[in-house]
């Protein structure tokens, strides 16, 4: 499901492109695997760090869509959210970096069929919850 752990060339690279720091857990992630792929039919695969980029790069439509009169703080996030994982799949996985020196990073998921965002506290959240679908999963 993984891949070999990512560099810190590769890591340091990308937050230079990108102009972050990424959080401590996902840098943690990323010295596990550079990149996993899905359990189901439903979580985004993670990319690997140097494939990742702005959503406003990748998927500039989205961005301008939930931009709305009605919806601009969910397209302020996006404009500034890094998509980390789902490129091409039903559902994203976003950083968004914080806005201001003492913020935190936020950790959503999007979709426009649920319709919108969910976030997580940090990865391990996302994880968790990922775990708990798939037992459930499971069961049925």
């Amino acid at each position: 499901m993984g891949f070999e752990p990512a560099t810190n060339n590769q890591i340091q690279a990308a937050e230079k492109r990108l102009s972050v720091d990424f959080p401590k857990d996902y840098i943690d992630f990323l010295n596990i695997t550079n990149g996993l792929s899905v359990t189901n039919d439903v979580q985004p695969s993670f990319m690997k760090v140097e494939d990742i980029d702005y959503l406003k790069i990748i998927d500039p439509f989205l961005v301008e869509v939930w931009s709305g009169p009605e919806i601009w703080k969910i397209g302020q996030c996006l404009e500034r959210s890094i998509l980390i994982g789902g490129k091409e799949e039903e559902q994203y996985f976003l950083l968004i970096p914080p806005k201001e020196k003492d913020d935190n990073w936020r950790y959503w998921t999007f979709a426009s069929w649920r319709p919108g965002e969910e976030e997580f506290l940090d990865l391990k959240s996302y994880f968790e919850s990922v775990i708990e679908f798939n037992k459930n999963y499971l069961k049925n």
